[in-house]
């Protein structure tokens, strides 16, 4: 008989660390526009985070700059680039944040002009196999 032992992935922990780690999201209406069954379904919660990310872009482009602005921008980028730094979540930050802007090109350049290392990276490959 086999015995099977459950080992959680990165993956699972998703929604916790973006609920958890980036400021502002679990205030946020793209948070609570989530039924309570899928605040633990990590593609669900990572396509509302990039809706969370990509108003951050848009309030940055069209108000004043605050601090807490700009610390949910910061914070929301470097888990971007936390989850982009590991092969087991290339496939959610790939399908279900990049997927999931709908922004004009001006927002997503924003968008862009932030991201940190490894998520930059992960983009440029992710937006290089698109156009091949």
């Amino acid at each position: 008989m086999n015995n099977f032992i459950h080992r959680p992935n990165q993956i699972e922990h998703v929604p916790t660390i973006l609920a958890s780690k980036v400021a502002g999201f679990i205030e946020s209406p793209e948070y609570h526009e989530m039924r309570n069954y899928e605040l633990n379904i990590p593609g669900v919660v990572c396509s509302h985070f990039a809706k969370y990310l990509q108003r951050l872009h848009q309030e940055q482009a069209h108000l004043v700059k605050t601090e807490t602005l700009e610390k949910a921008i910061s914070s929301a980028h470097e888990i971007l680039n936390l989850l982009a730094r590991s092969a087991e979540t290339h496939a959610l930050v790939t399908d279900e944040i990049f997927e999931a802007f709908d922004c004009s090109p001006d927002i997503l350049e924003k968008i862009k002009s932030h991201l940190k290392p490894e998520a930059f990276a992960l983009y440029e490959r992710w937006q290089n196999s698109k156009n091949a």
